[in-house]
This record gives C-alpha cells, sequence and structure tokens, in this order.
C-alpha cells in the first residue's frame, strides 16, 4: 500500500523478511522514517539500501503502523492536501502534483 501524507510518502507491505507480525515499511527519504518513528514512538535502526527503489526501510509491528495511520487520521487538519504538502515542503507537494495529475487523467 502507498501512504502518502503531508510529511511523508511511504510503501507498506508484508515483505518476505518480515516476522510474524511485522510490515515492512519503506521511503525514498530516510527523514520520512525519522516523522514515523517520532510519531509512534517506536524505535528501530533504519536500514538503508542504496541500489534499492526504497532505499530507506524499518520493520514494524502492525499495531505500529495502524498506531501511525490512526495518529495521521485523527490530527488531519487541513482542507487542501496538495496545499498541505506543498506549504510542508515545496519539492514534495510539486511531486505529488504530478501524481495527482497522472492518476486525474487515468479516472477521466
Amino acid at each position: 500500500m502507498w501512504v502518502f501524507t503531508s510529511t511523508g510518502f511511504y510503501s507498506i507491505s508484508k515483505s518476505k523478511y518480515c516476522r510474524e507480525g511485522e510490515l515492512s515499511v519503506r521511503a525514498r527519504a530516510p527523514e520520512d522514517l525519522e516523522v514515523f518513528l517520532k510519531k509512534t514512538g517506536f524505535s528501530t535502526e533504519i536500514l538503508e539500501f542504496p541500489n534499492a527503489d526504497y532505499q530507506h526501510r524499518i520493520h514494524a509491528p502492525v499495531d505500529v503502523v495502524q498506531r501511525f495511520l490512526q495518529q495521521e487520521v485523527a490530527t488531519l487538519n487541513y482542507n487542501d492536501f496538495k496545499a498541505a504538502c506543498f506549504e510542508a515542503n515545496p519539492k514534495r507537494g510539486r511531486a505529488l502534483g504530478a501524481i495527482w495529475e497522472a492518476a486525474w487523467r487515468w479516472w477521466r
């Protein structure tokens, strides 16, 4: 699953390297995983894979991932996602705008 928030982009999956009850949380920017860890209070090493499509990864218990997603929903305070993303980080906001546009064209 892809999860876009105003402060991060995550690819969450059940990889073959996960233990029972864990999920793989991957990101292209290490600061996204740092935000994830800070918001959840979970502590683990961010693994680096320089040649992978998602270079930064952690394994986290399912309940930690659920807590992160619940917190994102509970603290949502914007009425325009693209604008909130652009305000938080203009470069990321432009990238998300391009993704939005591609999806909009596909669904039309």
